[in-house]
């Protein structure tokens, strides 16, 4: 009984790990841009090119010091939303 019960497990953690694997797409990323300097006070553009090979766009976050301060995701309401953090201006 407890081979059969094992047995089974490993053929629905299989079946789940293909499933998995099946589903999972890739993003390509183009391009990202970042200034590495830049004098205080001056703007900055960061540039994030990708291709989603015929998928559709989740969202696009941008983060500093692990902060979040750009979201855009095309499903929600609002679709873009900018978090305050010193330092950072996004012009939208």
């Amino acid at each position: 009984m407890l081979t059969s019960v094992r047995g089974s497990i490993y053929e629905i953690l299989i079946f789940v790990l293909i499933f998995l694997i099946q589903s999972c797409k890739t993003l390509n990323l183009a391009e990202i841009r970042v200034p590495a300097h830049r004098v205080v006070g001056d703007n900055a553009r960061l540039v994030c090119k990708f291709d989603m090979q015929g998928d559709t766009l989740y969202s696009v976050k941008w983060y500093k010091d692990d902060l979040e301060f750009y979201r855009f995701v095309p499903n929600d309401r609002p679709m873009l939303q900018v978090f305050p953090q010193n330092g950072i201006q996004v012009d939208v």
